[in-house]
């Protein structure tokens, strides 16, 4: 309880404890206040973890519950325009640790597994799945065809298979499930939305771009 709106939480591995995102309220102008704190399920105590300025948002705990990765501006005061990125922080407090500066887009986490943190982010005009290593900070991006917009992602418990939906230029959002850790995942598409508009007459899509003077 207390004079905040919580935005989202997660559940500690062993179910003890849940970190959770708070701002002072839900008004749009004020998500800068955005912080991380702790709540002790068996007794509702909550500590504080990262109080520093700007937004810090939508904690993930590692599969060993030893450390929480997060999104934030690192007190960037330039945040509203600027990409966010993604930090961890030891469960027990400390400084925190920024993964991904070298990824030039707003990432979004999805989830942390055995095998890495996955995070959500566009590429230009299109979206992907990514994997950074919390050690090496190496990232890449998961298997999908070039100029797909993927997005819902649902990961099972070792990370091993990633559901998600996929539209492109020419086709409604279809559930896919990708399946398998090295060599050539294994791709089965579930359903067939575009199918009922296969005889229609569609457009096609072009991107223009171009060099600004700066």
């Amino acid at each position: 309880t207390g004079a905040f709106t919580v935005g989202s939480f997660s559940w500690s591995p062993d179910g003890k404890s849940i970190a959770f995102d708070h701002r002072i309220n839900p008004e749009l102008k004020n998500g800068g206040s955005a912080d991380i704190s702790i709540v002790t399920v068996a007794d509702a105590s909550v500590h504080k973890l990262v109080t520093q300025d700007g937004p810090d948002s939508h904690p993930v705990w590692s599969p060993d519950g030893s450390r929480i990765a997060f999104e934030t501006a690192m007190a960037n005061p330039a945040f509203f325009y600027t990409n966010s990125v993604i930090a961890t922080v030891a469960a027990s407090g400390g400084a925190p640790a920024v993964l991904s500066a070298a990824f030039d887009e707003d990432p979004q986490i999805v989830a942390w597994k055995p095998g890495g943190l996955y995070f959500a982010a566009s590429s230009k005009t299109y979206a992907y799945l990514y994997r950074l290593d919390p050690d090496s900070k190496a990232i890449s991006k998961q298997p999908a065809p070039d100029q797909t917009v993927n997005s819902s992602f649902s990961l099972s418990k070792d990370g091993q298979t990633i559901a998600c939906l996929r539209a492109g230029a020419r086709t409604m959002s279809e559930l896919f499930v990708l399946s398998g850790s090295g060599g050539t995942p294994q791709e089965k598409k579930l359903t067939d939305m575009s199918a009922q508009a296969a005889s229609w007459p569609s457009g096609t899509l072009e991107v223009v771009s171009w060099k600004s003077q700066d």
